[in-house]
């Protein structure tokens, strides 16, 4: 988010190019961290979870491997996270003193008690259940995304129907599964 607050000229070699970099350092030591775990694992052990087991039966290379799981990591914690960031500025904002102070107590209840799932906020953290909504009706969230392809590959539905994607091409990914 710094980059978007700062000028072009500043925002590339000060944040982006060395993010850009850190993820390229993380993700050559993952792939050599996956590979070693290949080689090493036995056929019926095969290969230290589902997704080494996915990546392993598609022939994905431990390179290929190590930029979709860093991909994954970041997808996992950056939705919810600006979500959360959102909610709290409308609540900041927009909301009373009242709300403000219910969200706080609210949000320690439901620290304090990792069982309190989705269907238990609406009547544990009301308020904080009523943001979320709110922020959700008011800003706008991808349903998808956009990725460019890193290895041209043939994708088959389950009607039977191919797509040949080449490396290169530009692609958009629905978040809603069928």
């Amino acid at each position: 988010a710094k980059d978007a607050v700062l000028p072009r000229f500043l925002s590339l070699p000060l944040v982006l190019w060395p993010t850009q970099k850190k993820r390229e350092r993380l993700e050559k030591e993952l792939a050599n961290r996956i590979k070693l775990s290949w080689d090493t694992a036995s056929s019926d052990q095969f290969k230290n979870g589902p997704w080494m087991k996915v990546f392993n039966e598609n022939k994905f290379t431990p390179e290929e491997a190590a930029i979709l799981v860093v991909g994954l990591m970041f997808a996992a914690h950056k939705n919810p996270s600006i979500g959360a960031a959102q909610s709290f500025c409308f609540l900041h904002d927009l909301g009373s003193k009242y709300e403000l102070e219910a969200a706080r107590i609210e949000s320690r209840l439901v620290l304090e008690k990792p069982e309190c799932n989705a269907s238990l906020l609406r009547t544990r953290a009301p308020t904080l259940f009523r943001c979320v909504l709110e922020t959700t009706r008011l800003t706008s969230h991808t349903l998808g995304a956009i990725r460019y392809v890193q290895k041209t590959i043939m994708l088959e539905t389950e009607g039977n129907t191919s797509y040949l994607i080449h490396k290169g091409e530009t692609i958009a990914i629905s978040h809603i599964s069928s």
